[in-house]
């Protein structure tokens, strides 16, 4: 019994911890898989803004909406530089916050896509 609740605070403690999500993740993902996924993420955010038009530009025939959270916020930002990089558009973009984005994620969305809107958890609803 005294074992048990002991396993669950520790469970409980360490997955509150970043440390730990990225060390299962790596397992569940694999030592190789995940190294390369890091050199591929490492590409992306180094990789040359995207200009685009801004959101409401009369003209453009239409937008790009993009929601994501700061768990796959990286995620979201490789999509839609694929995206862009391969149909030649310059479509406006607005990511929107689907939890947990917080100014240093909004700011890199932000220096990827310049024009880019980020719409906040609030002002979506």
């Amino acid at each position: 019994m005294i074992a048990g609740s002991l396993k669950n605070r520790v469970q409980t403690w360490a997955r509150q911890k970043r440390w730990y999500r990225q060390l299962r993740g790596v397992l569940q993902r694999g030592v190789v898989r995940s190294m390369v996924w890091q050199s591929r993420e490492r590409r992306i955010l180094r990789s040359a803004p995207i200009l685009t038009q801004r959101v409401g530009t009369a003209g453009a025939p239409c937008e790009v909406r993009l929601m994501t959270w700061k768990g796959d916020w990286r995620l979201a930002l490789w999509a839609a530089k694929s995206f862009y990089h391969f149909a030649k558009v310059d479509w406006p973009i607005a990511f929107h916050d689907g939890g947990g984005l917080d100014q240093d994620i909004c700011r890199e969305l932000r220096k990827h896509f310049p024009q880019a809107t980020v719409v906040g958890w609030d002002e979506g609803t």
